[in-house]
């Protein structure tokens, strides 16, 4: 529904020992632990670019440690998505 209500952006922590989620919890966390920002497309367009690195702790010229990529995959998941194969025009077409 593209009136719905969408959030802008989420927050979520990632624990020292690589445990992610979605709700801090301020009575566990310890200095290992870092809260990450995430942000809509939609968000991330009313803002200038520099501003977004830093609310999404990253750098322009570095990007991300090999360890801070670690953490953000286990929450995201990796960089994928599925493909699925389409039906060629002329097999639809002789379906008619």
């Amino acid at each position: 529904d593209k009136e719905a209500a969408r959030p802008l952006s989420a927050v979520f922590r990632v624990e020292g020992n690589g445990v992610v989620s979605k709700v801090p919890t301020l009575a566990t966390s310890t200095k290992q632990d870092i809260m990450i920002e995430t942000l809509s497309a939609e968000n991330a367009s009313a803002h200038e670019a520099l501003h977004c690195l830093h609310m999404l702790r990253s750098d322009a010229s570095a990007g991300l440690s090999t360890a801070e990529a670690s953490l953000r995959r286990q929450y995201h998941g990796y960089n994928e998505f599925e493909v699925t194969e389409q039906e060629p025009l002329w097999k639809k077409y002789t379906e008619q």
